[in-house]
């Protein structure tokens, strides 16, 4: 499926019912995990973590490298997600899971949390394509660090 017809599927999800949870891989039922995130309270404790901004599952579908090595925050000034991720980062193919957004609670304007395991009510296979899609359609721009040198 291509950027823009998978975008457009996406758009289409109800963002007061459902809420997204992108993965390299493809879940029956999603377990709550500790995110790494220890320097960030909201984020460090036990829990199953999703989104309603689609460029925010998409790159948690596609980008493989360890999330504590890779980061984004959105532009001030545009619509855009600045992403940065280490030299030598790993990407590929993932997926993003559709999650009922009952029984999650809100973290800031576009994540939430869930204490308890859920079950997606759809999957979408997402290419490791639509990394490359994104930053062409300019909803995202990466930064490459040497983590040598940081």
């Amino acid at each position: 499926m291509r950027h823009a017809e998978l975008y457009q599927r996406l758009l289409e999800i109800p963002e007061d019912r459902y809420v997204m949870h992108g993965s390299p891989y493809e879940l029956e039922i999603i377990e709550p995990r500790r995110t790494g995130r220890d320097d960030v309270p909201a984020y460090n404790h036990l829990g199953v973590y999703a989104t309603t901004c689609i460029e925010i599952a998409l790159l948690y579908a596609t980008i493989h490298t360890k999330r504590t090595e890779w980061g984004f925050a959105p532009q001030t000034t545009t619509s855009t997600l600045d992403v940065r991720v280490p030299l030598g980062f790993i990407h590929g193919p993932g997926f993003v899971h559709i999650l009922p957004k009952e029984g999650f609670e809100e973290l800031t304007l576009a994540a939430f949390v869930s204490h308890k395991p859920v079950r997606p009510v759809e999957v979408f296979p997402i290419d490791r394509d639509v990394l490359f899609e994104m930053i062409e359609n300019r909803t995202v721009e990466v930064g490459i660090y040497d983590p040598a040198s940081a």
